[in-house]
């Protein structure tokens, strides 16, 4: 196994590297002796374009359809994408361990690629299918301004469509491919890849340290997407949301006040040094009020698929996309993610303190009558970090978020809420709410303070078995630590890993 690169000579099939057993090492040695050994043959001469810029995992179904009864398993395989300063590599790593590359671009700087899954309905593309969205520098016209869908099966361009505004992320599920700027977004079909609606309402959230591109955070499900709006629609909003920040810590306390501080102190001087210098200060002059007031922390959730099924019918009542809108920050937010089922929404503000769950409980008649209930509050910490991703289980009963400073914060939830333990993650499936214990002797979820939980009474009358979660009161949010914190061994050098000539 080698680190130099294969896109350089290229003779016969498809590059195949084979599964290595472990050895007397342990991984994080091996990992670290292979580092060493790459940066010191290849530290004379690196060529820029040739230093991976950025790595990401993906799963996407980019094999043959198999028949029925063919294949042992239904899980997609894994996709490892490595950008360079000069193309893009997407590497097949099966569970047998046998990578196989199955792209190789070199073609100028790759800011985003994405594998497209195959829609189930009315593709227009099935004989050029599995494609991938390319954004990169090479397209004519400004940079990043322009998006290539190409066959992976022959490499041709099947569709290109150019904006005006530079690309930041694309976003795929099998219904809708999913394009962001800076400040809005549009939605594309899946099948066709024709534009279905597009948003000009986000909020993006500058980097907090520091960055040449601002951050407009989407999160999508299988049938909904949340993005970071404006300002908040009253007319609009849902039941719930996040009342408040959580506990402040004596440290964050410390913090905010250094940082405010500091903050006047600049202040000041740039203001003395202004008055020395001669100038007149603009700060006595009033400035005008502004209407347009945007307001950070505001997350809108539509159902980007409602639109298209109200197309099909005859209906005079106009289509309202919006399925929740609520406050889930007091700062900008920096990202998003949704669960497998859609329904559990975690968010990260641009000071890194604390996480959200939300659970989201829709109503038929529109945002106004849905409730979010605020589940946990996850606190990872009191100093500044940008969140870089957040990933959820597949039974959403852990959370995993990784900062730029390197640490991995994995956290145990519930997808009802409440508090976690044994009960709740001991089990190989999901327990249900309520014990057999409760069931069996009638008693309520959330006991009534100042009241004695008793199996007869009018308990069940009242419905605490299962409330209506659209109906206040709703839960309050359960704070929870980090049950494990990732981080690299520091041991690990932190250098390049780069890529001279042909090797497997």
């Amino acid at each position: 196994m080698s680190a130099e690169s294969p896109r350089h000579v290229r003779s016969g099939g498809p590059l195949t590297v084979p599964s290595q057993p472990p050895s007397d090492r342990s991984i994080i040695d091996a990992v670290s002796g292979f580092i060493n050994d790459v940066t010191l043959s290849s530290s004379s001469s690196v060529d820029p374009k040739d230093v991976i810029q950025w790595a990401r995992f993906e799963t996407a179904d980019i094999n043959e359809p198999t028949p029925e009864g063919d294949s042992d398993s239904d899980v997609s395989p894994l996709l490892l994408i490595l950008g360079y300063g000069a193309g893009v590599q997407v590497w097949l790593i099966p569970p047998t361990g046998e990578a196989q590359e199955v792209l190789s671009w070199r073609q100028g700087t790759v800011r985003v690629l994405r594998i497209l899954p195959t829609p189930q309905h009315g593709d227009c593309f099935a004989s050029k299918r599995p494609l991938i969205a390319l954004c990169d520098s090479a397209s004519p016209g400004p940079s990043f301004c322009s998006l290539s869908f190409i066959s992976i099966r022959g490499g041709e361009q099947v569709k290109s469509i150019k904006f005006k505004n530079p690309i930041l992320d694309v976003l795929a599920n099998k219904r809708s491919v999913v394009v962001s700027f800076s400040e809005r977004f549009a939605v594309f079909d899946a099948a066709t890849l024709e534009d279905r609606m597009a948003v000009t309402t986000c909020y993006p959230c500058p980097c907090p340290l520091g960055g040449s591109l601002p951050i407009n955070p989407l999160a999508l499900g299988d049938r909904w997407l949340a993005y970071a709006d404006k300002k908040l629609n009253q007319s609009k909003r849902s039941s719930g949301g996040c009342e408040a920040e959580g506990v402040t810590s004596y440290t964050a306390t410390v913090l905010h006040a250094a940082k405010s501080l500091s903050k006047g102190l600049r202040g000041l001087g740039e203001s003395v040094a202004h008055s020395l210098a001669g100038g007149r200060s603009t700060s006595q002059s009033p400035s005008p009020p502004n209407t347009d007031v945007q307001q950070p922390g505001v997350v809108t959730i539509l159902d980007i698929e409602g639109n298209e099924e109200d197309d099909g019918q005859d209906s005079e009542e106009t289509f309202d996309p919006i399925v929740a809108h609520f406050i889930a920050h007091s700062e900008a937010i920096i990202a998003l993610k949704f669960d497998a089922s859609g329904m559990l929404l975690v968010t990260a503000d641009r000071r890194g303190h604390d996480f959200h769950v939300f659970r989201i409980n829709p109503h038929p008649c529109g945002s106004s009558l849905a409730s979010v209930h605020h589940l946990y509050i996850l606190h990872r910490g009191d100093t500044t970090a940008k969140v870089q991703d957040i990933a959820i289980s597949c039974d959403s009963r852990w959370a995993a978020i990784s900062s730029l400073r390197g640490t991995t914060h994995v956290f145990a939830i519930s997808p009802y809420g409440g508090a976690v333990g044994v009960r709740t993650h001991t089990q190989p499936r999901v327990v249900n709410r309520l014990s057999r214990f409760h069931r069996s002797a009638g008693l309520p979820i959330h006991g009534v303070p100042g009241k004695r939980a008793t199996p007869v009474g009018d308990t069940m009358a009242q419905g605490a078995w299962f409330p209506n979660p659209r109906l206040p009161p709703y839960p309050l949010p359960t704070t929870l630590s980090p049950l494990a914190q990732l981080r690299p061994t520091a041991n690990i050098p932190t250098h390049t890993i780069t890529r001279n000539s042909s090797g497997k």
